[in-house]
């Protein structure tokens, strides 16, 4: 099985739901984050994530700079189907203890056939 880098994800997840609407299925891309059972090193507060999942903990790392019970996770993108989480770059992250839980951030499902560009401009677009 190949084994998948970060930043893979996106034009992995692309592939994906080309293959699948081409199937006649409604998938959609999904930009969000992945929590994982081993850390890299010393992961910053993802704000962001905190302010949308877990608003209390910001006001904790607010009050207490050395505040570090605070949930770590990653950006990543994958596919959505049916209801079932589709990942097929899953593998990036064993090397952190594999993903525990997928958190959504956006669901994307373009009009008509998915580029990995497009896909890159639409996440940073929705940044601003």
């Amino acid at each position: 099985m190949r084994q998948y880098n970060f930043g893979e994800c996106i034009p992995e997840s692309v592939k994906i739901y080309n293959r699948l609407k081409e199937q006649g299925k409604s998938p959609k891309l999904v930009e969000g984050w992945v929590e994982v059972s081993d850390w890299p090193g010393n992961v910053e507060p993802c704000r962001e994530f905190l302010e949308l999942y877990y608003p209390d903990m910001i006001k904790k790392l607010d009050k207490d700079i050395l505040f570090d019970d605070y949930i770590r996770v990653l950006p990543h993108t994958w596919v959505i189907c049916d209801g079932k989480i589709i990942d097929k770059t899953r593998n990036q992250f064993d090397i952190y203890g594999g993903i525990l839980v997928y958190y959504e951030k956006m669901k994307y499902r373009p009009r008509g056939k998915a580029k990995a560009d497009d896909i890159k401009n639409w996440f940073d677009e929705r940044e601003k």
